[in-house]
């Protein structure tokens, strides 16, 4: 299955006025138009994430405007895809559990790292949802009847 993959810029205009628009696949981008970007990997999402004045402007797109969450059926494209387009890719899982079954589901080391995310125009942050019975300590696979539901906010 192939995810369409989105890269947000910077591109700067002669005036003042900067602003992020939607390029495919990185193409026809110039190195002056790169800013960097990010794409966190999370097990959790909290309103305290969202800049309030940006959500509170007229839905637009998830980096220009107000966000909401929308499924990743596919996170391990995505992720690669992200990669790809040139996003840093930065883990904000705070538990050694949660990170050690996230790099097993996602096919990649995902290490254990407490950090406080502030979602910017540059941002985004790819939500692990984990549905299921609690998840018994050291666990690093899915028990039977569980799912990771993925989240791009």
């Amino acid at each position: 299955m192939t995810i369409p993959f989105s890269i947000f810029v910077l591109k700067m205009d002669s005036g003042s006025n900067n602003h992020y628009s939607p390029r495919h696949s990185g193409a026809g981008i110039t190195h002056e138009e790169i800013t960097m970007l990010t794409l966190y990997i999370g097990n959790a999402f909290s309103l305290s994430m969202l800049d309030r004045e940006t959500q509170a402007r007229c839905p637009g797109d998830c980096l220009d405007g107000a966000r909401w969450p929308r499924p990743c059926p596919d996170p391990i494209n995505y992720l690669r895809g992200a990669e790809n387009a040139g996003f840093a890719i930065i883990s904000a899982v705070g538990h050694a559990d949660t990170a050690a079954l996230f790099s097993t589901i996602l096919d990649r080391q995902i290490y254990v790292n407490r950090v406080s995310v502030k979602l910017d125009s540059t941002s985004a942050i790819l939500v692990g949802q984990y549905q299921g019975p609690r998840l018994p300590e050291g666990a690093t696979t899915l028990p039977e009847g569980a799912s990771i539901d993925w989240w791009l906010v």
